[in-house]
């Protein structure tokens, strides 16, 4: 579910909840990880776990 919260409102919603879950895409919060994400969406990087799994299971071969 989409929702837009202005910065004041997202302090009030901080204020009384004690805390707040936001993407900064938009407000530009945290652009280095917003860089990231692009960048890694696209190349599908595969979970660690996954990675670890499919590295046991050759050598296990």
């Amino acid at each position: 579910m989409d929702t837009e919260f202005s910065v004041s409102e997202m302090k009030k919603l901080v204020t009384k909840n004690l805390s707040c879950l936001a993407n900064g895409e938009f407000l530009k919060f945290a652009p280095a990880n917003d860089k990231i994400i692009k960048v890694s969406y696209p190349l599908y990087m595969e979970a660690y776990s996954k990675v670890a799994i499919s590295i046991m299971a050759k050598i296990y071969a």
